[in-house]
């Protein structure tokens, strides 16, 4: 079985497959993801004897072999891996190892999170309340981690109409005015950034936790478990910040002097 799900994965964030262990009428899946210091397992439960067309594990597809079980467990995890699973699974600890458990994300309406790519810090910039100087100046330096950004897309402003000299470019270059009322129908709403912590190996700091007035906690959250779990995946085996936010609170961190502290093996899912 091992073999088997060796030749047929493609999961991506540098995950590895590590072993595969049979207990009772269960297999577990050891794995090893991106450069995390923890070292996870998948469980599946073994078709029934009994049923003469057993459903597989990620389309429920009938399978009548080991081979085609064996594919829909590694279809389920290409899938899930590839889009980030261990943030958003459940953790239960086990013997040397976390065991993940299929588990929605949290549902943030209108708002998604995208990464900060370097030549696309103006809006966060522009955006009164939020201050981008920390993360880039880790930027320029070398520490920055990961850089994300809270947008709503439900946000939608009063939209003028463009003047005449404006209407005039738009028809030369084909530019439709539905673009433009789609880019101001999107305000930045929030951001978070994590990056080394200088002169202390395996310990990054969350640097910046910022969201506009009237933004849920739950986006504050999802920002900030998006950057813990980066630096994790990074090698991080600590996280500490400044900030004593309930949004920091809530995903693992204890309080310190001068602020929080996580250890990346404690983190929760977001």
């Amino acid at each position: 079985m091992r073999g088997a799900l060796l030749g047929r994965h493609d999961w991506g964030a540098g995950t590895d497959l590590r072993e595969v262990l049979v207990q009772g009428s269960d297999v577990l899946v050891m794995l090893s993801y991106a450069r995390d210091p923890l070292r996870y397992a998948v469980r599946f439960e073994l078709p029934d004897p009994g049923d003469d067309e057993p459903g597989g594990p990620w389309t429920g597809t009938p399978v009548d072999s080991v081979e085609l079980w064996v594919e829909e467990v590694a279809g389920w995890l290409e899938e899930e891996f590839r889009t980030r699973f261990p943030r958003r699974a459940t953790r239960t600890p086990g013997d040397g190892f976390t065991e993940l458990g299929p588990r929605s994300g949290t549902d943030l309406g209108s708002v998604w999170l995208h990464p900060v790519m370097p030549g696309n810090e103006r809006e966060v910039r522009r955006t009164p309340g939020l201050n981008a100087g920390a993360p880039q100046r880790a930027r320029g330096e070398g520490r920055l981690i990961a850089w994300w950004q809270a947008d709503d897309q439900s946000a939608a402003r009063a939209i003028r109409r463009p003047s005449w000299l404006l209407r005039r470019w738009m028809r030369r270059n084909a530019v439709e005015w539905a673009s433009f009322v789609a880019a101001e129908s999107i305000r930045v709403v929030g951001h978070a950034a994590v990056v080394w912590e200088l002169g202390e190996p395996g310990v990054a700091r969350l640097a910046t936790l910022e969201t506009v007035a009237g933004t849920g906690i739950e986006v504050a959250r999802v920002l900030a478990g998006n950057a813990v779990h980066d630096a994790a995946e990074a090698g991080a085996q600590t996280v500490v910040s400044a900030s004593t936010q309930p949004a920091v609170a809530g995903l693992g961190f204890r309080r310190v002097s001068g602020g929080m502290r996580l250890e990346t093996r404690d983190r929760q899912p977001i």
